[in-house]
């Protein structure tokens, strides 16, 4: 009798772990995404709670977009005030890759970020000029900016040339 009632405390205990756990999955889910400035919900499909977002009213050849799944970005494209398009990937919410290009699509920078499982960035790469070379390597773990010499990484310091340092590099790389 002690060990049914046990196990029945058991049973109930995970299930009510399971039915908090799920609804806080489908609560996160289930909400939209507020879009940026500009932006309508041009379609979605609520059995996987994806909504794509995008502005309708744009004279530009390629229009803005946002697609979501839930509250998390997925992929967010826009024209810039410079006459470029970015094109921006998420994973689990965070930035993977960023890529800019001029209006005629050709590519003029490339960010890839590589994300822990707590979402902290660990590491990027930064192609500068689109020429399909990682210009610039930021090991965030270890607090470490390198800069692409020939072939190979050269580490620089905080105080490194011109006054570059990787915080300041990594917003002028953002502009």
């Amino acid at each position: 009798m002690k060990h049914t009632k046990l196990i029945t405390a058991a049973i109930v205990a995970v299930g009510a772990l399971v039915w908090i756990g799920l609804n806080l999955h489908t609560g996160k889910y289930g909400e939209k995404k507020q879009p940026p400035l500009g932006l309508k919900l041009v379609a979605e499909y609520e059995p996987l709670h994806l909504y794509i977002y995008a502005d309708i009213s744009s004279t530009n050849r390629l229009a803005d977009y946002l697609i979501c799944e839930g509250n998390d970005d997925v992929i967010y494209r826009e024209n810039t005030k410079s006459n470029t398009i970015e094109t921006t990937h998420f994973e689990n919410g965070y930035q993977a890759l960023l890529t800019r290009r001029d209006k005629d699509g050709k590519m003029l920078r490339r960010i890839a970020s590589y994300n822990g499982n707590s979402g902290g960035m660990q590491y990027t790469y930064i192609d500068n000029n689109g020429d399909g070379l990682w210009d610039v390597f930021l090991d965030h773990t270890r607090d470490m900016f390198y800069v692409r010499s020939n072939l190979c990484w050269v580490l620089r310091h905080q105080e490194n040339t011109n006054g570059m340092t990787k915080v300041n590099y990594l917003k002028v790389s953002a502009e």
